[in-house]
């Protein structure tokens, strides 16, 4: 959860600033992070072994997720800043950009911290439960080893730059969205189309990890009211519905 303080202020007709100051809640948190890892095949026992060490933080154990967990709080307290300025230029274009989300979560002292550094072995490799048997064994020398105590995430923070141009009932818009978190930038073409109160968009996003999205949105636009609902996946929607 996310509760902001925003302000805004134009210097002139062409420059703006604003800046985001916001308390975040944090719901739940899942890192798995593996250092090594190593795996011995026998072909002629029909098994192998598969050695595992590294990491894994959680705020909650899968048996203590109830409705309780999206309530705001302060068991799981945080901030974040956002800086952004604006600049239109005289052809028409305007020039956004953002330094967004840049925070971080301090989880609960009673949060889940597992060191493991172990073996599994799976007999009969090709039977049809084998993966089944082979996440119930992960799991059970996960969590067997763990500590109860606090710890810090940071907030996926990005960096943003938007270029768009308003030609009456078409918008085009470029984006470009880099994480601060993750490899790969994303590189947005959004196109907007007008029609009275009415708000179409078709997004096809690039990201450099070599993948590719098609998104929508339409909203409904009022001096003093904006409804909008979409999607930046729609082959992913579409299939879910």
């Amino acid at each position: 959860h996310q509760f902001s303080f925003t302000y805004r202020e134009d210097l002139n007709k062409r420059f703006g600033l604003g800046v985001k100051l916001s308390y975040l809640s944090g719901i739940t948190y899942n890192h798995l992070k593996i250092k090594s890892s190593s795996i011995e095949i026998d072909k002629a026992a029909n098994s192998y072994n598969l050695s595992l060490h590294g990491k894994f933080k959680s705020n909650f154990e899968y048996n203590e997720i109830d409705e309780r967990i999206v309530i705001p709080g302060f068991k799981n307290p945080g901030i974040a800043f956002t800086a952004s300025a604006n600049y239109k230029l005289k052809n028409g274009w305007y020039l956004l950009g953002n330094l967004k989300d840049i925070g971080f979560i301090r989880w609960h002292k009673e949060s889940y911290n597992y060191d493991f550094d172990r073996s599994i072995t799976i007999n009969d490799a090709s039977g049809p439960d084998a993966y089944k048997r082979l996440g119930n064994e992960i799991s059970k020398f996960v969590s067997n080893d763990y500590k109860l105590k606090s710890f810090t995430s940071l907030v996926n923070g990005k960096a943003e730059i938007l270029l768009n141009k308003n030609l009456g009932l078409y918008q085009p818009n470029l984006l470009l969205s880099k994480s601060f978190l993750y490899k790969g930038t994303d590189i947005a073409l959004i196109n907007n189309l007008n029609f009275k109160s009415s708000v179409f968009s078709l997004s096809t996003v690039y990201n450099t990890n070599n993948f590719l999205q098609l998104g929508g949105q339409y909203m409904l636009k009022k001096p003093n009211f904006e409804f909008f609902l979409g999607s930046d996946n729609l082959f992913k929607t579409y299939y879910f519905t």
